[in-house]
């Protein structure tokens, strides 16, 4: 439950009667939803029905298709349009050219939605007549036409890809569907037209260039020719001169004699040698291939057979075999003979084309001469070659690329670089108004607004507010007023008039702290003559009344008093404050009191850098106070951090409506010290202590200029808490 704080009365918002009071009222919020929509089902239908639709393009590089003209392998596909090209390509259907195309096309200026302005509304009048803006009746009507199809049109981009969407809206379906049509049509045409102006413009620029091309070509071939033919570079074949071609003939004649030379050279050689060392003829190769030889040598072999035969039968010295034995020698001559003749054969070849040889080689000398001479006009020749050879492939260039242009003659020929990939069709549901939702919608919204506005009224009657106070049983022997002037005459305090609403609730000023003091067994008695001090609910009234903020007790027994800092807590958080205990003792024992446990985080964790302010707080186990443990961080490290414990308590007080801090038996000068600039109420917590050692620990607060310390006697009252957790069965002594 939300819980609002005034300066000095705490309530509760009560949300039961907050939704008891929208229950009350159904009736009537019933009633004012049904109105609405009522309401809104009369909005929609005097509203103009719009419809859209929308067509699509494709933006793709597109090249002429060709008949007779296109090669195999021609020219490939020009790349395609990056994202750029493709918005470039949008605000090309978004200009006011093409707008105003299509708008003449379509004769929107005969529909009313183009042709009517709007009338001004009531601060636009009140503008127009201090003349901020125009009067929309002295627009121009063409210029009222693309306000309003650009009010009506939306060009867009379908993410990751090249598709463009035209989308029109308009209060007539046929229309709505005609415009994207006629822009995509109209995109295409300015395309296709573009292209033919580039080409036309490309035509007529190359015919002329062509015709200046043809001319020097024509004189560069010339001077090519005519100096060819002054200094004799006559060609032989494609690229060859006569005097290269003569030298390539000589060379490679050289070449083929010099082989024959040497070729007879080495055969009379061989021949020489055999014929020298009488060595058979059989051995010459070229004494064989003679015609002569081979005769000679089959007669040879049939008297070797006739001997051989004959040997048989006669002997060496017959007559017969001594006619074939002279028949053999001469034809041995014979062959020596043929072998000398194929030698002076062969020796003559070799002299022959050794003269060959020195004729070619002095012919080739010759042209050597001849060529070196003519090296540097053919220099010339060639620089006269490439520069003909230059405007002769530009020439053919520029005639391709005429040749091209005139293909792309008309329009037909000059695709666009774009195509309609869906079409817009007439739509027939309007896209607004959407009836139903719309309804539907505003009924929601009047239930709404009406329930916030029931509760709201709840609210500031004051019917939703209830006290956030403990609620105390009366006293029939005492009324109210006389148990507040009780508790004022046992506090010692000046108590103003309170005022009760009926039960208890809407107290005014300090009431609800007043009132809180009255117990069961009536008001707190005033000090006791034998006691060292005041009981605890005397301290609290004490500090309930001055509104104290930072309270600081000190604990000159140790572990043995330091639980009335925890029954103050308790008792304040019992009266409807927020209070938190600050755990400064050495030993923990406020932690151990109220969360049973030394061994959490707190002060010490936060002073060694360990932890938040949030995580060390805990709540008590048996009130809705809060305690800031003693920690189980580093003493030493903690010490060295103590300057920010000032800044700590500041930042505590901050959020909770009093700060108790606990030092023990700490000493008055570390305890001022502790609380920084402050002027806190100082409590001395005492209960088995010497009158004499507490009069010099009083003393001790004088001297540092506090005479008035609140010296709090435990043995006064009972030490049970004042507020009970059910669920925390444990209770401290």
């Amino acid at each position: 439950m939300s819980q609002v704080h005034a300066d000095d009365t705490n309530v509760d918002i009560d949300l039961g009667s907050l939704f008891a009071a929208v229950k009350r009222n159904a009736i009537k919020i019933v009633l004012a939803v049904l109105i609405a929509g009522v309401l809104a089902f009369f909005l929609v239908n005097l509203l103009d029905e719009k419809y859209r639709s929308e067509a699509r393009i494709l933006i793709d590089n597109r090249e002429p298709v060709y008949t007779d003209q296109q090669q195999i392998g021609g020219n490939p596909q020009s790349a395609v349009l990056d994202e750029r090209g493709v918005t470039s390509q949008m605000e090309i259907l978004k200009s006011n050219n093409l707008v105003m195309e299509v708008a003449k096309q379509l004769d929107l200026a005969s529909y009313p939605e183009f042709d009517t302005p709007k009338s001004a509304s009531a601060i636009e009048s009140i503008l127009i007549g201090i003349g901020l803006i125009s009067n929309p009746f002295d627009i121009p009507a063409e210029e009222r036409i693309l306000k309003e199809f650009y009010e009506r049109l939306d060009v867009y981009q379908i993410a990751a890809s090249r598709v463009i969407v035209i989308e029109f809206s308009s209060e007539d379906p046929k229309l709505a569907a005609l415009v994207p049509n006629a822009m995509a049509d109209a995109f295409l045409r300015v395309q296709s037209g573009e292209k033919l102006k580039d080409n036309n413009v490309a035509s007529a620029w190359l015919e002329p260039e062509i015709e200046r091309l043809r001319e020097g070509v024509r004189q560069a071939e010339a001077k090519v020719a005519e100096y060819r033919a002054e200094k004799g570079l006559l060609l032989v074949g494609d690229t060859d001169t006569l005097n290269s071609q003569q030298l390539s003939d000589i060379s490679q004649e050289l070449t083929r004699v010099r082989s024959e030379r040497v070729d007879a050279d080495a055969r009379a050689t061989t021949v020489r040698r055999v014929l020298e060392s009488g060595q058979d003829i059989e051995a010459i190769a070229n004494v064989l291939d003679s015609a002569t030889v081979q005769r000679l040598r089959e007669t040879e072999g049939d008297v070797r057979g006739q001997i051989a035969d004959l040997s048989t039968t006669l002997l060496d010295g017959h007559p017969r075999m001594q006619a074939l034995r002279a028949q053999l020698i001469d034809i041995q001559r014979q062959l020596r003979g043929e072998a000398r003749k194929v030698l002076a054969s062969l020796e003559n070849e070799a002299s022959v084309a050794r003269l060959r040889e020195r004729e070619l080689q002095s012919s080739l000398n010759s042209i050597k001469a001849n060529s070196a001479q003519a090296g540097g006009e053919e220099v010339q020749l060639r620089a006269l070659e490439r520069e003909a050879n230059s405007q002769r492939q530009l020439l053919e260039t520029y005639l391709s690329r005429f040749r091209e242009s005139a293909s792309r003659a008309n329009v037909s020929a000059v695709p666009p670089d774009a195509r309609i990939i869906s079409r817009a069709i007439e739509p027939t549901e309007a896209y607004f108004p959407k009836k139903l939702p719309i309804i539907i919608v505003a009924m929601f919204a009047t239930f709404i607004l009406s329930a916030i506005w029931v509760m709201l009224a709840e609210l500031f009657s004051g019917r939703a507010l209830r006290s956030a106070q403990p609620s105390y049983r009366s006293d029939p022997s005492m009324d109210v007023d006389g148990k507040i002037a009780a508790a004022a005459a046992a506090s010692g305090a000046d108590v103003p008039q309170y005022v009760y609403a009926k039960n208890g609730q809407n107290l005014a000023e300090n009431a609800p702290l007043a009132a809180s003091l009255i117990s069961e067994e009536g008001p707190a008695q005033h000090q006791d003559s034998g006691a060292l001090g005041y009981s605890i609910d005397q301290v609290i009234s004490e500090l309930a009344i001055a509104k104290t903020k930072f309270a600081v007790c000190l604990s000159p027994e140790g572990d043995t008093a330091v639980a009335g800092s925890v029954m103050l807590a308790r008792k304040l958080s019992g009266l409807g404050l927020r209070p938190v205990l600050l755990d400064l003792t050495l030993n923990g024992g406020p932690s151990g009191v109220t969360i049973g446990t030394t061994r959490i985080t707190g002060i010490t964790n936060l002073l060694c850098g360990e932890t938040t302010i949030a995580d060390t707080l805990h709540p008590d186990r048996q009130s809705n106070a809060h305690i800031m443990a003693r920690g189980n961080g580093n003493i030493q490290r903690a010490m060295r951090a103590v300057d920010r414990i000032p800044m700590i308590i500041e930042a505590l007080g901050q959020s909770y409506d009093t700060v108790i801090v606990e030092c023990g038996p700490s000493s008055v000068e570390s305890a001022m010290r502790l609380i920084g600039e402050r002027t806190p109420e100082y409590i001395i917590s005492v209960k088995h202590l010497d009158e004499q050692d507490l009069y010099e620990f009083q003393q001790e607060f004088v001297d540092a200029g506090f005479p008035e310390v609140i010296t709090m006697d435990l043995n006064q009252g009972s030490f049970e808490p004042s507020h009970h957790n059910p669920h925390d069965e444990s209770s401290v002594a």
